[in-house]
């Protein structure tokens, strides 16, 4: 038996290629809402015909500007944060416990996110169900940073993967029942579409979207540029004005074209407003992962084009360069935060020779 834990509508449509690449059977699909997408968005993807079993587990954060690891609470509402907090993840804990017994020993463990500090229960999830090989499918961009995660985690050495070990009984009591187990597991196998490094017995299989490639034959094309957001303010990538400053490069660059502007999922809709009525672009909504509504919808652009969104290389993967596909490149001067993995993607486009061209 093959399970999937997923999180997006994305990483379904990579676990749909993964059943096809590896010819996995009695595959169990598992969808953990976390409130970001809708239960209906992942049903507008998964076949159950095509699914032994398909389950939605509710897993929504509340709070989540608040770190009270990072920054210990200040006053007693405070206080009562920290304490709905900690409830909350025993509780989740709790959920995870039970359903990773309940799937007992699988063949099998494909994530849909491996991150050491932000995505840690899919490590808890690694390490309390019993498997005979673990994979993770792609997160976006982010799976650049787990490769390089794993990198450090290897280079540390045994021992360096776990928490500290427990020094009280209040802390072995919060262990137990409030705590992730985050330590990092021996092996994982990433298929990606990616091309990266791996130390120790990691291993990198290609997603060469070879299954929706057969789709996206039939896609007959359409006219105009489709502008892919991120959530670059929201996420404090860039300040307002700076953004506002790309857009206008991207009308400019564009000029004389229709440009559709497709909103990401957690972009304010302020910035989706300012790209319609300061810039004149159309809104263009998908209810399903963007890739996915091209290749199985039937109608692609002559041109995509975003920042750095892992959509840019799917579709290089998938179309080639029979599309256009553009990366408007982002100064490391602009950006407040990841310089380094962020100009890690743009020289990965370059690098790797892919049919992206990066604007400057």
């Amino acid at each position: 038996m093959t399970v999937f834990v997923i999180e997006s509508p994305f990483q379904v449509m990579n676990a749909i290629e993964a059943v096809h690449h590896f010819k996995f059977e009695d595959n169990v699909i598992i969808v953990l809402l976390s409130g970001l997408f809708s239960k209906e968005s992942y049903e507008r993807i998964i076949d159950k015909k095509q699914w032994k079993e398909v389950r939605y587990v509710p897993f929504r954060y509340k709070l989540t500007n608040s770190d009270f690891g990072l920054h210990p609470p200040k006053n007693v509402y405070e206080r009562m944060q920290e304490l709905y907090l900690t409830l909350d993840r025993s509780v989740k804990k709790k959920v995870i416990n039970n359903m990773c017994q309940s799937l007992g020993r699988v063949d099998n463990l494909v994530l849909g996110s491996y991150r050491r500090y932000y995505d840690i229960h899919m490590r808890h999830i690694a390490n309390n169900v019993d498997h005979d090989r673990l994979f993770l499918i792609d997160v976006g961009t982010d799976t650049l940073e787990i490769g390089r995660q794993r990198i450090e985690e290897h280079n540390a050495g045994p021992g360096a993967l776990g928490d500290e070990p427990a020094k009280s009984l209040k802390s072995m009591l919060r262990d137990k029942l409030v705590e992730w187990d985050g330590t990092g597991v021996d092996s994982l196998t990433f298929f990606t579409s990616y091309d990266f490094e791996v130390s120790g017995p990691d291993r990198v299989i290609k997603n060469d979207y070879r299954y929706f490639k057969s789709l996206a034959d039939r896609a007959a094309v359409s006219d105009g540029v489709w502008f892919i957001a991120q959530p670059l303010v929201e996420q404090e990538y860039l300040t307002h004005e700076v953004y506002v400053r790309y857009l206008a490069k991207v009308k400019q660059y564009f000029s004389g074209r229709p440009v559709f502007y497709i909103p990401h999922p957690r972009e304010s809709g302020r910035y989706i407003e300012l790209a319609r009525d300061e810039f004149g672009f159309e809104t263009k909504r998908f209810d399903v992962p963007i890739e996915y509504a091209v290749t199985v919808g039937g109608s692609r652009p002559q041109c995509i084009a975003s920042f750095f969104s892992s959509a840019l290389e799917n579709f290089a993967v998938i179309f080639g360069n029979r599309i256009d596909i553009k990366a408007f490149y982002l100064h490391g001067a602009d950006l407040l935060k990841n310089h380094e993995s962020v100009d890690e993607v743009y020289s990965h486009y370059v690098s790797k020779g892919m049919d992206i061209e990066v604007v400057s």
